[in-house]
């Protein structure tokens, strides 16, 4: 039996999704790989990666409405998102202001888009509660006094994160056709129709089930 085949056997063994598919199963070994080579002094008993988390099926066949999603930007004014930057790591320190991101929970969704471009970077899911840097951490590089809280994210769309300059998939003109399609819809979870406060120096805005859906759907179809 071939390597694909024993992880397939495994796989199915253990996880219940129904019509997992091969190409699937090959998306998981490159996790895997990618993963390891991210580690390489890694050993074997060490390892903890949930591979189930990678499927696609987890967030647009089983949209959980249990959790909360957020938009966050990476990046500020002095110091864009260049687009010859990939957002293809399997975890990413997710970072926010001074004020503690009490709302954001463990398994709570964050859709990060890149300020200077304004496009989607690639969604994260929450594996931590905040943590806030130390003082040594904050000598070593000093950003982090500006931004000492974080929390560690897993990539759900690496490939997308690869690729999305590639992808017109712009905050505001989402926002747009989202509320061209649903007149009598919001954008946000407190029932605002606006992004406005993204201007205003806020570091996330919790969505709306909704507008939060619509765009997963969107990066979702790139990320096959």
């Amino acid at each position: 039996m071939g390597e694909i085949e024993e992880l397939e056997s495994s796989i199915l063994k253990y996880i219940e999704i129904d019509n997992i598919t091969k190409t699937d199963i090959y998306k998981l070994v490159e996790f895997t790989n990618s993963y390891l080579e991210q580690k390489p002094n890694t050993e074997i008993r060490e390892i903890d990666l949930d591979l189930s988390s990678y499927l696609t099926i987890n967030l647009t066949n089983h949209f959980d409405e249990s959790v909360n999603y957020w938009l966050k930007p990476i990046g500020v004014t002095e110091h864009p998102i260049e687009t010859s930057r990939k957002f293809d790591e399997i975890e990413f320190d997710l970072h926010f202001s001074k004020l503690r991101p009490t709302g954001v929970k463990i398994n709570d969704i964050l859709i990060c888009y890149g300020v200077g471009t304004g496009k989607v970077l690639s969604i994260y899911k929450a594996t931590t509660l905040p943590i806030k840097v130390s003082e040594e951490e904050i000598e070593e590089e000093d950003w982090k006094k500006r931004w000492p809280w974080y929390i560690k994210g897993e990539n759900l769309t690496i490939f997308y994160g690869a690729n999305w300059p590639n992808y017109n998939f712009n905050i505001g003109l989402l926002a747009n056709e989202y509320l061209n399609q649903n007149v009598s819809n919001h954008i946000l979870a407190n029932g605002s129709k606006s992004l406005g406060g993204l201007n205003w120096g806020k570091d996330k805005l919790r969505l709306s089930i909704g507008f939060a859906k619509f765009m997963i759907d969107k990066v979702y179809t790139k990320n096959k």
